[in-house]
């Protein structure tokens, strides 16, 4: 893919975003991507210190931590918080667009050096769920599952860690030893990514003064993001062996031009993922490789203690309407990080079925991630639970299933669904037949594929084979036709090729993709003629 930002990002980092290694590190900068109050300036570090500069009698304005460090020996700590407070809008900045964006890209681990409660607000906003640390005392908390966020400087809740005046400068390290040796050790097998930073700025010499102390020369690659930095800026983060980002565009469009920059690494992300998936279901494996508006992926969102259950229930009505079911426990990822996982699956999925049974907080999330990208969504529950929905879910239309009775009526209503949508029609198989226009779209890897899954519906559909594979189910057949046998033996050959451009990326050509589908086609007429049974 081409964007106006992608080429400033080298592949290495764009790998790295994809494999889940980088942890951005966020500072004041980023703030000023914030909403605030009408006629309210949002300051960043060094205005943060000619403001406080201000209040400090005869006093001529150096840098921000000098300043600050003043007017705490002039006035006290208490004063000095109550001061950032009421100039940073601490209690009345609104996430931006660009907050949700950064937000979008799922990060396992965010560190920040900023007071305000502005990634939180985003977090919690979106329903990403997260745990937050602001001592060392949280960090052997368990949180995989999570984003952890790392306030290294504190915030205006504890107040009593938080890093602001020289001295907190000079006693950090030492003060936080545990915390230190933590975040060096990320910087390990982690990119770092700055954003929101000057040169100038005190928390880039304490990061440094953390990494240098313990890591030397060992840690990985690190980045910080500018937008149309002098020769001057960027000198100086190259001489720390911090390779600038320098994106294009006027200072004064930093929140607009850090959208499109989040947004753009987020394409990259949902574009390559899922190539770095290992797939437990072979028929999800398939359908990632088929063009996004041809495949027939359906992700299914479910508390996990019903998975079981609803597989047995959706899966065989799924299959006969040549839709591949994929659900998160078949996924594996790298940077196993659950809400990660599940947006890329959504992102790539055609449809979606969502159990709202017992109002689950994840699957309300996904739901919501659902909505966001305005995918076909089959809502389900349990009929025992179905009134102690929200009454907004009360009033969708809802497949309502028995966890312990009979199913009949359910499963029929949703087939009845799934062809009125065109995701498969009994009664028309040529409009299954995707194949041709793939091929005729020149789509070659594509057409054998949906070739293929035109045989197994047919298969299935004719014999109920659903829970076999395709090998296992063209061993069954048999036929005392010289013709048909000759078919079938070719299919079983083919076979391997349609598998080599699912799993190891081969490319057909036009000859041997319409080879491929005219043995397919002639498989499928003997099939549904009856000349080829089972034995």
């Amino acid at each position: 893919m081409s964007g106006k930002y992608l080429k400033y990002i080298p592949k290495t980092l764009q790998e790295d975003f994809i494999d889940n290694r980088v942890i951005p590190f966020v500072g004041a900068g980023f703030s000023k991507n914030a909403i605030a109050p009408e006629g309210a300036s949002i300051l960043d570090w060094e205005g943060l210190g000619k403001k406080v500069a201000t209040y400090i009698p005869n006093y001529t304005y150096t840098n921000a931590i000098d300043a600050l460090s003043l007017f705490e020996s002039e006035f006290s700590r208490t004063k000095l918080i109550e001061l950032l407070a009421r100039e940073l809008y601490v209690n009345d900045l609104k996430p931006g667009k660009t907050h949700r964006t950064f937000c979008d890209l799922y990060f396992d681990t965010i560190c920040t050096t900023n007071f305000d409660f502005l990634i939180e607000q985003t977090l919690n906003e979106k329903h990403i769920p997260f745990s937050m640390v602001v001592s060392e005392e949280r960090l052997p908390i368990s949180t995989h599952e999570r984003t952890k966020l790392i306030k290294l400087h504190g915030d205006f809740n504890h107040p009593e860690r938080m890093v602001i005046t020289e001295y907190d400068y000079d006693i950090y390290v030492d003060k936080n030893k545990i915390l230190s040796t933590y975040i060096s050790n990320l910087f390990i097998t982690k990119t770092l990514l700055l954003i929101g930073y000057s040169f100038d700025d005190s928390d880039i010499r304490t990061l440094w003064q953390i990494i240098g102390s313990r890591l030397g020369k060992l840690s990985t690659p690190a980045y910080v993001v500018l937008v149309d930095a002098s020769p001057i800026e960027i000198a100086r983060f190259e001489r720390r062996n911090i390779k600038v980002i320098n994106l294009p565009g006027d200072k004064a469009d930093y929140p607009d031009i850090l959208d499109e920059f989040f947004s753009e690494i987020k394409q990259v992300i949902d574009e390559k993922l899922p190539e770095q998936m290992v797939f437990t279901n072979e028929k999800a494996s398939e359908e990632l490789k088929m063009p996004e508006t041809d495949n027939r992926l359906c992700y299914i969102s479910a508390p996990y203690q019903r998975l079981s259950f609803l597989k047995d229930l959706l899966y065989p009505v799924l299959y006969n309407n040549g839709i591949s079911p994929i659900s998160l426990d078949e996924t594996i990822m790298p940077g196993e990080i659950i809400t990660r996982k599940t947006d890329a699956l959504i992102s790539k999925a055609s449809m979606t079925i969502v159990d709202l049974s017992g109002n689950n907080a994840n699957i309300m999330w996904e739901l919501g991630n659902i909505m966001s990208k305005n995918k076909l969504s089959i809502l389900i529950v349990d009929e025992n639970q179905s009134d102690s929905l929200p009454f907004d879910l009360q009033s969708l239309h809802l497949f309502k299933y028995n966890l312990y009775g009979d199913n009949k009526h359910f499963v029929d209503t949703l087939n009845d669904f799934l062809q009125a949508h065109n995701n498969g029609k009994k009664n028309e198989p040529e409009a299954e037949k995707d194949y041709l226009r793939l091929f005729d779209k020149g789509e070659y890897n594509a057409a054998v594929i949906a070739a293929f899954r035109f045989l197994e519906i047919t298969l299935s559909r004719k014999y109920d084979f659903v829970r076999i594979s395709l090998m296992e189910s063209l061993n069954l057949l048999n036929t005392n036709n010289a013709e048909d046998e000759e078919a079938l033996y070719k299919v079983k050959k083919y076979r391997k090729i349609r598998n080599n451009i699912v799993h190891n990326n081969v490319n057909v050509g036009k000859r041997e993709a319409k080879d491929i589908i005219s043995c397919i086609e002639k498989l499928c007429a003997s099939i549904n003629s009856g000349n080829i049974i089972i034995l």
